[in-house]
């Protein structure tokens, strides 16, 4: 799953606010944990509440990536109902 979610962030593929807006437009595209207007890879990685260990843009390495994804299981997984 890791590696999963992983490809999803990096091809900015993944069922969040930014791919709902382009494919589902009915559906939700804001955060549903802050009042972003639209949840985005940068937003999840960069600012969200939701998520512990936001990434750190001066750290910038894959493994600083992989930490995130550990700490955050359900970063960029599906979620149920959506589709």
């Amino acid at each position: 799953m890791l590696c999963a979610r992983a490809m999803r962030a990096i091809i900015n593929h993944a069922l969040i606010g930014e791919y709902c807006l382009r494919f589902f437009s009915k559906e939700d595209f804001s955060c549903p944990y802050s009042s972003y207007p639209i949840e985005t890879r940068h937003h999840i990685l960069h600012n969200c509440k939701r998520f512990k260990n936001y990434w750190n843009p001066m750290r910038d390495t894959i493994s600083q990536f992989v930490s995130f994804l550990e700490n955050n299981s359900n970063a960029f997984s599906f979620r149920e109902g959506i589709i």
